[in-house]
């Protein structure tokens, strides 16, 4: 559905796209559900790494929610935690739920999204403690937020761009529930970005011309094969 889709994609809610459309309530959750499979499939088919030689990336992780249980319940202590980074000097990022903080978990996810020979700032957590040689960086840079929000020294180290994406992340990402819909957010929230990286904060026609052409990519018809789902 058409009409469906230009609400999801023009990021008007639920009840305006009831009255706009006279679609069912499960109808709308339906389509709004594909639009983000689309979007998940898309980031995964054409993931690259960010960073390089010269390049700055700055890393970080947040805290999104208490995950959402059957009836509304929240069981203390099952977290919501967000990784990121985001190239500075391209804006190219990735974001990928986490069970925790710890090492093992978040240096395998760092090193299938970074490229070698980055310049890579981080926060003071322990974790991040010796990466440098795991990912093969010429530089790791800390921040200790406790004292200070950038490098008194060297200007330059500060993580704010990735942190600018947490809030904006956090309002979309409030409406999910289940693992599954939470990770469909977050790649709503990373292919809309990428769009505009792309084509500009503008370009609403190109950006849902592309966006057509991705649904094409994910569902090409009967034995074809476009993008891996």
């Amino acid at each position: 559905n058409l009409e469906l889709l230009l609400h999801w994609f023009f990021g008007l809610n639920v009840e305006t796209t009831l009255v706009d459309t006279k679609c069912s309530s499960k109808s709308i959750v339906d389509w709004r559900h594909l639009a983000r499979e689309v979007c998940s499939v898309a980031n995964r088919n054409n993931k690259k790494k960010i960073g390089g030689p010269g390049h700055f990336v700055e890393i970080d992780e947040t805290h999104l929610f208490r995950r959402k249980y059957n009836r509304g319940h929240r069981i203390k202590g099952e977290s919501v935690w967000v990784l990121g980074g985001v190239d500075r000097a391209t804006k190219e990022k990735f974001l990928v739920r986490v069970d925790n903080r710890k090492k093992r978990t978040m240096w395998p996810i760092l090193k299938r999204h970074i490229a070698p020979r980055s310049i890579v700032i981080t926060d003071d957590h322990k974790s991040y403690k010796g990466i440098e040689g795991y990912l093969q960086l010429d530089a790791h840079e800390v921040v200790v937020h406790r004292y200070s929000f950038n490098n008194p020294l060297f200007p330059d180290i500060y993580t704010n761009t990735i942190e600018s994406i947490w809030r904006p992340l956090k309002k979309l990402a409030k409406r999910s529930g289940s693992n599954a819909t939470i990770d469909l957010y977050i790649d709503e929230f990373l292919y809309r970005s990428k769009l505009q990286l792309e084509f500009g904060k503008r370009n609403y026609g190109t950006k849902f011309l592309r966006f057509m052409e991705d649904i094409r990519k994910v569902y090409p018809g009967p034995n074809k094969s476009i993008y891996k789902r």
